[in-house]
């Protein structure tokens, strides 16, 4: 330890005696020499080694208001509304100490402004995953529309984790971030984790996956449409024993199952039981659940997958097993992920827009921020089809024909 119990801080290394010097790097001042531990023990051909140290008191000074105030002849009042953007201070003026402030390092006091304000500028993100391509995107989108209304995004990932959710979720709050983005890892079905969240912390917003039950915030797609979409897709093909790969216990994952039910029913096709097998979000979880089904008497002709990651796993069976894609076996997923149109068969996929889906989650937020006490609204982004080899059986048997 140093003067008065500061810890020393080592900034560069020099020789004592006549020794050369390594390092030329200026300091304002010397205070002392501190002898590195252990620098004589079995060194006898070696100078020993010493470290400059600066004191505390030696540190550089952060710039402050006065400080430019001072440089640029204006008073600290001025200097803090021209930073701001305040109307009251020209266009000139302002840009004058902009850049002024840049050169001379100044960063602005942002403790001092959420004492002010009882804002942080800070909205926690908590995902499920960063692993794929989607909630990425989200947190892009988020991000992207945030920084333009000056606030900061802070992202956690859980795993699928419920438990870390929770942690993370309390974590954000003892930060007192302005407001939570949430993508559940789990069903949050139980309304005490949104009644906890509403009692002890800032308004928040649920992300891709969405609680249909409860009245809260929402920015994702319509999973009933994208389970409808698919199985409609298979239909046309031609596909008639259409099963599904179903994912977790998440709503999004059963309003998918409820879509591709209906549209079976719609075209009076039978979604039987041993036609759904369920998957998860794993690429494993999507190649154990096609083995399962094709050890089943009746194998299908279509599958319906949860989304790209299962759709990988059930793709990779399916050629392991010498099932042909799409003839025998027509394949959908949902996300359109960066590598599905790179799968030895490119993938059919829905795509969902998750880059829109942030942004839909931002503008919520912000909109909470401002009127905490709005009437919860729902912000569905419109899914596309995306069709690539894996499903076009009509393209193939059509091309047949011709020749």
């Amino acid at each position: 330890m140093g003067r008065a119990g500061f810890p020393l801080i080592v900034s560069q290394a020099e020789p004592v005696g006549n020794a050369p010097m390594h390092s030329a790097i200026p300091f304002p001042q010397r205070a002392f020499f501190y002898r590195a531990p252990g620098s004589d023990a079995g060194r006898q051909a070696t100078p020993p080694w010493y470290f400059n140290v600066i004191l505390p008191e030696n540190r550089p000074t952060r710039v402050t208001l006065k400080d430019l105030a001072a440089d640029l002849g204006l008073s600290p009042m001025a200097i803090s509304k021209a930073l701001r953007g305040h109307s009251d201070i020209g266009e000139q003026t302002r840009a004058r100490v902009a850049r002024r402030a840049s050169e001379m390092g100044y960063q602005a006091n942002q403790v001092a402004r959420q004492l002010v304000s009882g804002r942080t500028r800070l909205i926690g993100m908590v995902v499920p995953s960063l692993a794929t391509s989607f909630f990425p995107k989200i947190a892009e989108g988020t991000a992207q529309w945030l920084r333009r209304q000056g606030y900061h995004l802070l992202i956690s990932s859980t795993q699928g984790d419920a438990g870390v959710e929770v942690e993370q979720v309390r974590s954000f709050l003892s930060h007192r971030v302005d407001a939570l983005i949430i993508a559940p890892s789990g069903p949050m079905e139980s309304p005490s984790e949104f009644e906890y969240i509403q009692s002890h912390g800032p308004p928040f917003v649920l992300v891709g996956r969405g609680v249909p039950a409860f009245p809260v915030n929402f920015a994702g797609s319509d999973g009933v449409g994208i389970g409808r979409m698919a199985a409609e897709h298979l239909i046309r093909q031609g596909c008639r024993r259409i099963a599904h790969i179903a994912g977790p216990a998440v709503a999004g994952s059963r309003q998918r199952e409820a879509g591709y039910r209906a549209a079976l029913g719609r075209h009076g096709l039978k979604a039987e039981a041993t036609l759904i097998a369920m998957g998860g979000d794993s690429a494993e979880g999507g190649y154990d659940a096609a083995a399962r089904l094709f050890r089943r008497p009746l194998c299908p002709d279509g599958i319906v997958c949860y989304n790209d990651v299962v759709a990988a796993g059930a793709m990779t069976y399916l050629l392991e097993a010498g099932i042909h894609i799409p003839d025998e076996v027509a394949l959908t997923g949902v996300g359109n992920l960066t590598f599905s149109g790179v799968f030895r068969v490119p993938l059919t996929t829905i795509e969902q827009s998750p880059l829109d889906m942030g942004i839909g989650a931002a503008q919520l937020v912000l909109r909470l921020i401002s009127a905490p006490a709005a009437t919860p609204a729902r912000i569905l982004i419109p899914s596309l089809l995306i069709e690539r080899a894996s499903s076009q059986r009509r393209a193939i048997h059509t091309g047949a024909k011709a020749g």
